[in-house]
C-alpha cells in the first residue's frame, strides 16, 4: 500500500490472511488467559473467604458447645441449689417446730416451777410460823429457863400515818403453871425529854385508866400510844402489875425511824 506524506514516502507491507489470523487469536488466547487467571484467582479468593468463614462458624459451633455445656452445667448446679433450699427450708420448719415444742415445754416447766416455788415459799412460812407457834407454845408449857410465872413474851412497836402516835403489839404468858387465872393492869411509861429536860410519859394517863389483863395461858394485847409534841421518846418500859401485888416490867430502847419496829 502507498501512503503520501508531506516529507516523505512511507511503505508498509500487506499481512496476509494467515498471519492476521494468528494475531487475532494471540490475542485472544492473551485475552482469554488474563479472563481465567482473573477468574481463577478469584474463586481462590472465594474459597479463601468461604474456608475462613467456615472455621469461623466451626468456633462459633465449639462455642455454642461450650456455652450450652455451661448452660447444662448451671442448671444442674442450680437444681442441686434449689434441692438443698427446700432441704434448708424443711430443716428449718422443722426447727422452728421444734422450738416452739421446747418454748411450750419451758413455759410449762416454768409455770410449774414458779408455781413450786411460790409453794416452797408458802410452806417456808408455814413452816416458819409453825416453828414461832411451837417456840411461843413451849415458853408458855416448858420455859427454857424452867421459871414459873408471868412473863414479856413478845413487844412490838412501830409508826403510824399520824404524827406522835405509834402502834403496840404485846404479849404476855403465865409459864409453867396455869392453875388459876392471872388478873392485873398493863401500861406504859416512855422515858425522853421535851424541850431539854428529862421527862416521863405514861400511857394509858390518869384519865383514861390502866389496860386490864385476865389470862390462863397467854393474853394478845394491841393499840395505839400518843406522845405530846415536841416529846422526844430514848425508851418505854412495859409494866404489868398482877392483883396479888406481883410487878413484870421491862424497859425496851425505842425505835429509830429507819427501823420502825421493836421486839
Amino acid at each position: 500500500m502507498l501512503r503520501k506524506s508531506t516529507d516523505e514516502l512511507v511503505i508498509k507491507p500487506r499481512l496476509s490472511r494467515p498471519v492476521r489470523l494468528a494475531i487475532a487469536l494471540g490475542a485472544a488466547m492473551v485475552v482469554a488467559g488474563v479472563s481465567v487467571a482473573g477468574y481463577w484467582g478469584g474463586r481462590a479468593m472465594i474459597y479463601d473467604n468461604l474456608e475462613s468463614q467456615a472455621q469461623e462458624i466451626d468456633r462459633l459451633h465449639d462455642r455454642l458447645g461450650e456455652t450450652r455445656n455451661l448452660r447444662s452445667n448451671v442448671e444442674v448446679r442450680l437444681q442441686t441449689t434449689q434441692q438443698q433450699l427446700d432441704e434448708t427450708r424443711r430443716q428449718l420448719e422443722e426447727a422452728k417446730s421444734s422450738l416452739t415444742k421446747v418454748t411450750r415445754q419451758l413455759q410449762i416447766d416454768q409455770s410449774a416451777y414458779t408455781e413450786l416455788r411460790k409453794q416452797l415459799e408458802a410452806s417456808n412460812r408455814q413452816i416458819s410460823e409453825l416453828a414461832n407457834e411451837l417456840k411461843f407454845y413451849r415458853s408458855i408449857i416448858s420455859p427454857a429457863d424452867g421459871r414459873s410465872g408471868v412473863r414479856i413474851q413478845e413487844f412490838e412497836l412501830s409508826p403510824t400515818d399520824s404524827e406522835n402516835r405509834y402502834r403496840y403489839r404485846l404479849i404476855l404468858i403465865q409459864a409453867l403453871e396455869h392453875e388459876s387465872k392471872v388478873k392485873g393492869l398493863v401500861r406504859f411509861e416512855i422515858h425522853g425529854t421535851q424541850d431539854g429536860a428529862a421527862r416521863t410519859v405514861r400511857s394509858p394517863d390518869e384519865t383514861q385508866g390502866d389496860i386490864s389483863a385476865e389470862f390462863k395461858y397467854f393474853q394478845n394485847f394491841t393499840g395505839t400510844l400518843e406522845l405530846p409534841a415536841g416529846f422526844m421518846p430514848a425508851e418505854i418500859k412495859v409494866i404489868f402489875e398482877a392483883e396479888d401485888d406481883a410487878v413484870v416490867q421491862r424497859m425496851y430502847p425505842w425505835p429509830s425511824e429507819n427501823s420502825g419496829r421493836n421486839v
